[in-house]
């Protein structure tokens, strides 16, 4: 499939997601993890985690509306 990147999403931001984030960032991916489509059971879980995933996993972690992806030259879909 030749994967490059992956978006992750969802609740229990803090387990779920940041565990999804680390097996993408063992696996070579860049990490995609859209603010405010990410929830914990708190605030302070979830700035935790999204600091996690930026800081520690190199992820991004702006609004979803601040997201930009661009086609690689020469492949098609």
């Amino acid at each position: 499939l030749q994967i490059r990147r992956v978006i992750v999403t969802g609740i229990a931001g803090n387990i779920c997601v940041l565990f999804t984030a680390n097996d993408a960032y063992m696996r070579g991916l860049r990490i995609y993890a859209p603010a405010d489509c990410i929830v914990s059971n708190t605030p302070d879980d979830n700035t935790h985690a999204l600091r996690q995933i930026e800081i520690v996993l190199k992820g991004r972690t702006q609004k979803s509306p601040r997201l930009r992806f661009l086609r690689t030259p020469g492949k098609r879909r």
